[in-house]
């Protein structure tokens, strides 16, 4: 397998939208409760982030399918998947810090915690508690998927599929049998196992397909989220159980995939805005809560009309975006060229 999928990158877009206008319902929520325009996608927004990890297997497939088996490729596997990373996440973190630093001064959310920074830096811990782009608490975990899934070259195709298996056996019994047994980490990490293994079962099965109807898949999909928002709404799940996230994102997101996959084989046009949204997606998720900071600081003393509350919530997905966008080009896709320069080129784009 080889070559860019455009819709796929537009539903990469389709996911950093969703996480974006969860947050800015949120930031209404705590600007001005009486008057939230966008409420409802507090109760299905962040499941973008299930959709991004449904996506992730997907990639991890598809860029490397040709290559499992071959022990020389694990190198250049785990080194572009950490060029795609950090490089840009770090610049994020200092950028971050900059803004923290100007707005409280000395005053740090760290705590003197340099176990917990390091951590952070690193992604080698889960980053959710610190103030610092909390959102790369993913990253932490899409890591250490990655890592894992890198066992395929070390193994030929059949035992990585039957590996893949098993993989997939044994995080669905820890969760159906395990649950109190385990630290709340080993229960998360078998969670998402399953949303990256989903997406990588649906890669192996990709080609062979035809996907006929792909409309149908993703209205679907796009169906399933919101009544996922329905139901989180009416208090009838729990938003903060990731296995009802599970439940809840894990058929959407594949249905949005299989679309999304059938659009592409029928060669139908992607929008371009949403394609350079998908294409800056990384960016964007990363450098968005900094920028809801700036802007609420900035419109503090706002008085906040219907007219005017509108103006301020375009705003805020305005902050959100561009930067985004303006980082991707000026610094992610730069710093990935550069990276890859040093590393043996791949059989297989990525």
């Amino acid at each position: 397998m080889q070559g860019e999928i455009r819709w796929l990158q537009a539903l990469r877009g389709v996911a950093v939208l969703l996480v974006v206008l969860f947050h800015v319902a949120l930031q209404e929520r705590a600007t001005i409760p009486s008057m939230q325009y966008l409420e409802f996608f507090i109760y299905f927004g962040y499941g973008g982030v299930n959709l991004f990890f449904v996506i992730s297997g997907f990639i991890m497939v598809y860029i490397s399918l040709g290559r499992w088996g071959y022990r020389a490729q694990w190198r250049d596997f785990v080194l572009r998947r950490m060029i795609r990373i950090y490089p840009t996440y770090w610049a994020v973190f200092l950028i971050t810090v900059a803004v923290f630093s100007g707005y409280y001064g000395k005053q740090s959310c760290l705590g003197g915690d340099w176990g917990k920074t390091i951590g952070a830096i690193t992604l080698a811990r889960d980053p959710r508690d610190m103030c610092f782009v909390p959102q790369a608490w993913t990253l932490h975990w899409e890591l250490l998927f990655y890592l894992t899934f890198s066992a395929v070259f070390f193994v030929g195709h059949k035992w990585a599929i039957r590996l893949g298996v098993i993989w997939a056996i044994a995080s669905a019994a820890v969760i159906a049998f395990a649950r109190d047994g385990v630290s709340e980490d080993i229960f998360n990490y078998c969670i998402y196992n399953l949303h990256f293994l989903a997406g990588a079962a649906l890669c192996l099965f990709y080609a062979r397909t035809d996907l006929r109807y792909p409309v149908i898949w993703v209205s679907g999909g796009a169906l399933l989220f919101v009544l996922a928002g329905i139901l989180n709404s009416r208090g009838m799940m729990d938003t903060e159980d990731t296995l009802h996230r599970l439940a809840q994102f894990v058929p959407a997101s594949l249905m949005l995939l299989l679309g999304a996959l059938g659009l592409e084989k029928r060669d139908i046009a992607v929008p371009t805005w949403l394609l350079l949204i998908g294409n800056a997606s990384y960016s964007i998720y990363l450098i968005h809560l900094t920028t809801f900071l700036a802007f609420r600081r900035a419109t503090a003393g706002m008085v906040h009309t219907p007219a005017t509350h509108l103006i301020w919530v375009i705003g805020l997905v305005a902050v959100a975006i561009i930067p985004g966008v303006l980082i991707h080009y000026a610094f992610e896709r730069p710093a990935i060229k550069l990276g890859k320069r040093a590393i043996p080129r791949s059989s297989l784009a990525n």
